[in-house]
């Protein structure tokens, strides 16, 4: 079905098992952990989308990826992965003005 794609399903782990620690890997996650990195981690289909090619070992990497990042900023997993969200819309954030510009 569209739009039930891996990013989706990372979604419910978020949401709805909050104790596993795992973080929405969505286009903007996706794109920022990239960039961050410096290499393509995670594969992104179209520029839009989270491709289903990513594997469970991608994912928790990601998640790694994140929690070690958290670590050295001295934050929380989720306040990390809410800052690399960023804000959208019109009027974008700094850090997903970044991603525009540099994805």
């Amino acid at each position: 079905m569209p739009g039930m794609g891996i990013g989706y399903f990372t979604k419910l782990i978020c949401f709805l098992q909050p104790s596993l620690n795992g973080y929405i890997m969505d286009q903007w996650l996706a794109k920022s952990v990239n960039l961050l990195l410096g290499n393509p981690l995670i594969h992104i289909a179209s520029k839009t989308w989270v491709s289903d090619q990513n594997t469970p070992a991608i994912y928790e990497e990601f998640c790694t990826y994140i929690d070690n990042l958290a670590s050295e900023i001295g934050k929380s997993g989720f306040d990390t992965e809410e800052f690399l969200f960023s804000i959208g819309g019109r009027k974008k954030g700094m850090w997903r003005g970044h991603v525009v510009q540099h994805y």
